[in-house]
């Protein structure tokens, strides 16, 4: 649908009218309205301060045919918003992603959290190392490395596409962060203070998304009931491991009772503690290993 189109005399296009026709247009699609908006906020390269100074402005210079163009294949083709501008936002880092990635996801930035966290209780200031299993756009890693620039860390992935794109982002973070290729623990080498893995967890039957089948399918099944690849890493991960190392997974909401019977079967003298998201699900679960952790 073409918003000028759709007006009768006034030839001027609004920013504020722009977004709302957009907005409901996506609403009488089943479509979400503020995926819109973000998506035009984008397309326009406008944050939110200058959204609201410019929200009863006239949008100039720009070609409004390209930008319904870019709308549009959100709206009809189930586009997602991140694959048409090339990016997105995590922990307020911008970080490149296309279709050869998993998006990451704002649980995941409640893992980051986690782990740092954890850092600063257990290891602040210490040059530990530590590895990301199944890094994908090295989110994960890049944020990591920032927001704690005396961490050793690297990541892995399986998919040369993937780690292409972890590459790109490292470069425009400017972080000194290892990516190489590896089947999980195939090609890693050493031990580990923490590792951490958001492996694919889709169960293979479960109904997923429009917008999320856009994304790499080997980034979002993990076996039939979608805890295949923590298994894999909890088979091998005692050879990793430090005295005293501590193990992240994000999981699916319904998967930390199958991941706790996990950890107890690959591992002994453990502590499990595991965490509910923002939406209270149950989330992410962390795994100690060592001493000092006994309190």
């Amino acid at each position: 649908m073409n918003f000028k189109k759709e007006q009768s005399k006034e030839t001027k296009v609004i920013l504020k009218d722009f977004i709302a026709h957009y907005k409901n247009l996506a609403s009488s699609l089943n479509k979400e309205p503020m995926a819109v908006k973000f998506l035009i906020m984008g397309l326009l390269n406008l944050n939110s301060s200058q959204l609201y100074l410019k929200y009863e402005e006239e949008i100039k210079n720009i070609n409004i045919n390209k930008i319904e163009e870019s709308i549009n294949l959100y709206l009809y083709k189930n586009t997602p918003i991140e694959h048409i501008l090339g990016y997105t936002d995590f922990y307020g880092y911008k970080f490149i992603v296309n279709k050869d990635v998993l998006i990451p996801r704002r649980e995941t930035e409640e893992l980051v959290l986690k782990i740092l966290l954890m850092y600063d209780k257990y290891f602040k200031n210490k040059n530990i190392k530590v590895i990301d299993l199944g890094t994908g756009s090295g989110a994960i890693p890049i944020t990591l490395k920032k927001e704690a620039p005396l961490i050793n860390i690297s990541g892995v992935d399986i998919s040369k596409e993937a780690l292409k794109i972890a590459n790109k982002n490292k470069e425009h973070h400017k972080v000194d962060v290892s990516f190489y290729e590896s089947n999980w623990f195939m090609n890693v080498k050493g031990r580990y203070d923490f590792i951490i893995s958001n492996p694919p967890y889709i169960k293979n039957n479960e109904e997923i998304d429009d917008l999320v089948k856009k994304e790499p399918k080997l980034a979002l099944y993990g076996g039939e009931k979608g805890i295949d690849h923590y298994e894999t890493i909890l088979k091998d991960v005692n050879n990793h491991l430090t005295k005293n190392s501590i193990i992240f997974f994000e999981h699916g909401f319904d998967q930390s009772p199958l991941i706790k019977e996990l950890a107890n079967k690959y591992l002994n003298n453990i502590k499990i503690k595991q965490y509910q998201d923002m939406q209270q699900k149950d989330r992410i679960t962390v795994i100690f290993k060592g001493d000092i952790f006994n309190e």
